[in-house]
């Protein structure tokens, strides 16, 4: 279940858009009216960044006026729920990766 070399991501954006290290400033630069968060395998570095399986992802509204530190929060909020949902159902062994899509590369940046 938790092999020694596997790494979750708790990553704030609705992968494979807006992969790397800023994606709720491209959400908020380019108007996004929906965001999320999701919780991914983390690969190797030489593999790719942010591009592992998907185990879950929990959309959100962008709410009008959203700011960089406004956003965070709420991202951080859904992200640390929805990690510990993923981690408690792999306990229980009631989760697989169902969805079988890699966050690939997103051209919009």
């Amino acid at each position: 279940m938790f092999h020694p070399d596997r790494r979750l991501n708790v990553h704030p954006s609705l992968l494979p858009q807006y992969r790397g290290a800023a994606p709720i400033q491209h959400t908020i630069l380019n108007g996004d009216k929906e965001t999320g968060v999701c919780i991914i395998d983390m690969l190797k570095r030489s593999e790719g960044i942010d591009a592992g399986p998907i185990w879950a992802m929990d959309r959100m509204d962008v709410p009008e006026g959203s700011t960089f530190p406004s956003l965070m929060s709420s991202l951080a909020a859904s992200g640390g729920q929805l990690l510990v949902t993923v981690l408690r159902d792999m306990l229980s062994e009631k989760v697989h990766i169902e969805n079988k899509q890699y966050a690939m590369l997103s051209l919009k940046a």
